[in-house]
């Protein structure tokens, strides 16, 4: 009895600890720190760092500070996760994207981009040819 009560307190102190460990890695970043995370995101997907472009961008996001540039942050993250392979995260991404702004012309780029990399062929020129009606200077993604 004594030793089964041992167990479970251990079991509760490290799970405690655990939780807590991870309340205190997501400290709230400041407004100019998710401006440099923004920043850093950028150059990295630039730069085709993708994965240091998702951890950037994420920070950037959560840090909560990005106003106007918030939909560009999903959008950049979604095309650095397609590169990854993330194809469901990048489409929640583009998803949230398009909230604040509607469908625009990046958005679908960047869903043709996702849907190609996944072969859904049919996908991509639906999203390809809504992205032209934007205008013909529209570019596809090349990482």
């Amino acid at each position: 009895m004594i030793r089964n009560s041992l167990s479970i307190g251990l079991v509760i102190v490290v799970g405690a600890a655990l939780v807590g460990c991870n309340a205190a890695e997501k400290k709230k970043l400041s407004r100019e720190e998710a401006g440099q995370a923004f920043t850093d995101g950028t150059a990295a997907l630039e730069s085709r760092d993708f994965t240091t472009a998702v951890e950037k961008l994420t920070l950037a996001l959560e840090g909560g500070w990005l106003g106007y540039t918030t939909a560009n942050a999903y959008l950049q993250r979604a095309i650095a996760n397609a590169a990854l392979g993330n194809y469901d995260a990048a489409l929640a991404d583009l998803d949230v994207a398009e909230q604040g702004e509607g469908e625009t012309a990046e958005t679908l780029v960047a869903r043709t981009y996702v849907f190609e990399k996944q072969g859904k062929q049919r996908e991509a020129k639906q999203a390809w040819s809504k992205a032209r009606q934007w205008g013909r200077r529209v570019k596809k993604i090349d990482y």
